[in-house]
């Protein structure tokens, strides 16, 4: 049964087009409450794979065009700025999931 507070609940929740615009299909999920609810998911659609993963609270999304021995092509995430701007360079959560939208789509 899937916890209510993994990164897959919060996919389905909140970007539900990636299974129903998409058609991605859930290949792998984890949830640790225990580790500070550290939680991933890995999809998988016709042109690869996307994971999502949640680390001590911050979300990060990847990409691979190959599904066997990916090789992870990393989109954007959340960014922990103690100071001052995040990087000029820095691609959001929100962006890198578009991002996603673009490539994935059928």
């Amino acid at each position: 049964m899937m916890d209510d507070r993994s990164i897959l609940a919060e996919l389905k929740r909140d970007y539900g087009w990636l299974f129903d615009e998409l058609g991605l299909e859930v290949i792998e999920e984890h949830f640790t409450e225990r580790a500070f609810g550290n939680s991933f998911a890995t999809l998988r659609g016709k042109r690869g794979l996307v994971q999502i993963v949640r680390d001590r609270g911050l979300r990060t999304v990847e990409t691979s065009a190959r599904i066997r021995s990916p090789e992870w092509k990393f989109l954007g995430g959340d960014a922990l700025v103690l100071a001052g701007d995040p990087p000029q360079e820095f691609v959001s959560f929100d962006e890198a999931m578009k991002k996603v939208r673009a490539e994935f789509q059928p």
